[in-house]
Order: structure tokens, then sequence, then C-alpha cells
């Protein structure tokens, strides 16, 4: 089993358009059963705050992509604790529990679009987890199957 993290800029991207690979992963996750995607509570409210905002049009698709997603636990102080443990690698606060929750639910990789503050992680696994872009993430998976 596969296991892949998404950012709520990958939720986002998968809510406006069915043309990219960011609902590429959905589609795989819908077709494989060794293939999951999940996220936290944390970021679906990154990913729906969002699209209220910019793309309020996308939202009836987001509400269909949600039951594909499984809703990853987050501890608080358990995600607070690995949080600072990546202060040094992401400069922006706001992004650490989004990693730290990938980190705390186990995933095999964690997928997203943030270059800013993820680009210099693409390819490098932080605690076991994979940080990939949705592309170079389903170009890996299919080779696996």
């Amino acid at each position: 089993m596969i296991r892949a993290f998404l950012d709520a800029n990958v939720l986002f991207r998968a809510a406006q358009s069915r043309q990219n690979a960011s609902w590429g992963v959905f589609d795989l996750a819908e077709s494989r059963d060794d293939f999951a995607v999940m996220a936290t509570e944390y970021v679906f409210g990154e990913a729906e705050e969002h699209l209220q905002e910019k793309s309020p049009e996308s939202l009836d698709e987001y509400a269909n992509l949600r039951p594909v997603l499984e809703t990853c636990p987050e501890p608080p102080d358990a995600i607070d604790a690995i949080a600072k443990h990546l202060k040094r690698l992401i400069r922006d606060e706001d992004d650490r529990p989004v990693l730290a929750g990938a980190i705390y639910a186990r995933a095999d990789c964690f997928l997203t679009l943030y270059d800013h503050d993820f680009g210099h992680l693409y390819g490098i696994e932080v605690y076991d987890v994979l940080i990939t872009t949705p592309a170079q993430g389903l170009h890996r998976f299919r080779q696996l199957f």
C-alpha cells in the first residue's frame, strides 16, 4: 500500500481541473486498492479557505473529491513536536504542521506544488516521507504498479 499525503494546493488544483497531475492522483486512488490519498483537517481547512476565496466555482468538485481522501488524525502535541524539528527545513511556520501531519500519518510521500517552501526538498525523504510534486509522484507510482 502506498500512502500519499496531499498538500492543500494539490487539493485546490484537483478541484479546479481534471486536466492536471493533481487530479490524476485522485484518479489513481479511485482506481487502485493499493494506493491511498490522505490529509489532515488542517489541510482540508486551508484548501477550503483558498477555494472559497479564489475559486468558489470549484467547491462542488472539491466536495466530490473529499470522499476519496482519508482523514488523518492529528494529535496537537505530536504535530507540534514534529513541527519544531522542521523549523530549519521549512521557513513558513504555517507549512510546518502540514509536513508534520504527513510524517505523523506515516505517509510514504508528501505531494505539494508549493515550490517556495518545499521546492528545495523535492526528491528528499524527511523522516521517511518523500517530498515531491504530484507529476513526479504519479510518474513514480506508475512505475511501481
